[in-house]
């Protein structure tokens, strides 16, 4: 987790589930393009910079940040999309 902090990432969006429903929440960089973006799965409860967290994925795109994101929320398409979407 440290390592991607160093190279510079931050936190920008946040997904959570909804009444079984993928939602998320941009903050920052939604119009960013081209952009190299981290899936970070953190504890309810803790710090986004804390140990406990895991990094599941890392990925890049050459689209806008939000268009990438809302290929993930519908979860269709490629293999990748699915599965993130499922996690």
């Amino acid at each position: 987790m440290q390592k991607i902090i160093d190279l510079g990432f931050t936190k920008a969006a946040e997904f959570r589930l909804n009444k079984n429903l993928l939602e998320y929440v941009i903050d920052r960089h939604a119009d960013a393009s081209p952009c190299l973006y981290a899936f970070i799965e953190y504890p309810s409860g803790t710090d986004v910079n804390e140990t406990l967290n895991q990094v599941i994925y890392i990925g890049h795109t050459r689209r806008t940040f939000k268009q990438r994101m809302d290929d993930y929320k519908r979860g269709h398409g490629k293999a990748v999309n699915n599965r993130v979407h499922n996690h």
